[in-house]
């Protein structure tokens, strides 16, 4: 049989997907026949063809057309045709509220990151306040109707105003869409998945995850 390698020996993407480092590729492998030797599972190889499998696989998600999709939600990396009424759930960078509303105007309709805006408060306040202002946050931000959810924040701010002015200024700021799923009638799961950024936040901390592993095998090359 010679030097002819077995076709488990190709690059499995789920193998490396699942955290598997390219140096540690060949030990996942089942143990060859005897009389057939190893070829092509070395960390510089894996890597190249990982890089090359993936870049064609993005370049076809990417390239993909998105004409007879009918969405509904868009987390900011997410692309869309006008005409829609579109939701996008977006953190409070300035620039990507800016955008939507000049690509989407009307169409485009806004949630800011719940998460977000609570870490942001809280950065206006020594550590041993933390607990208790965050738990009336979330205590709003659970409220069963907008106008309650408003009320219980804007009664927070007030009670702030003296003492913690840019505290105040920071819940005040962007609070109506802060409750913007709220006011849609979104509850249950759908509103804890739509109130805040996680959901991409994780997948991108995934691909940070992957990449830096790919990156590494290849930088040993």
């Amino acid at each position: 049989m010679g030097s002819q390698p077995r076709s488990t020996r190709r690059v499995h993407g789920a193998v490396i997907a699942a955290g598997t480092s390219t140096r540690e590729y060949a030990s996942t492998l089942d143990l060859l026949p005897e009389g057939v030797n190893e070829a092509g599972v070395s960390k510089s190889a894996v890597s190249r063809r990982f890089v090359a499998l993936t870049t064609r696989q993005l370049g076809e998600f990417v390239s993909r057309s998105l004409g007879e999709l009918d969405l509904r939600v868009v987390y900011i990396d997410g692309k869309v045709f006008k005409e829609h009424c579109i939701l996008f759930i977006i953190d409070g960078a300035k620039a990507l509220r800016r955008a939507v509303r000049d690509a989407f105007g009307d169409y485009g309709v806004v949630q800011r990151c719940q998460l977000h805006k609570r870490k942001n408060v809280l950065g206006h306040f020594p550590e041993s306040m933390h607990a208790s202002v965050d738990r009336a946050m979330k205590d709003a931000y659970r409220a069963n109707s907008e106008k309650l959810a408003q009320k219980q924040l804007l009664r927070l701010a007030k009670s702030l105003e003296q003492d913690h002015p840019s505290a105040a200024g920071s819940i005040r700021e962007g609070l109506d869409e802060t409750l913007t799923v709220i006011r849609l009638g979104a509850n249950g799961a759908l509103l804890r998945t739509l109130c805040t950024t996680n959901p991409i936040e994780n997948l991108n901390g995934s691909i940070d995850h992957y990449t830096r592993d790919a990156h590494v095998g290849r930088k040993v090359e």
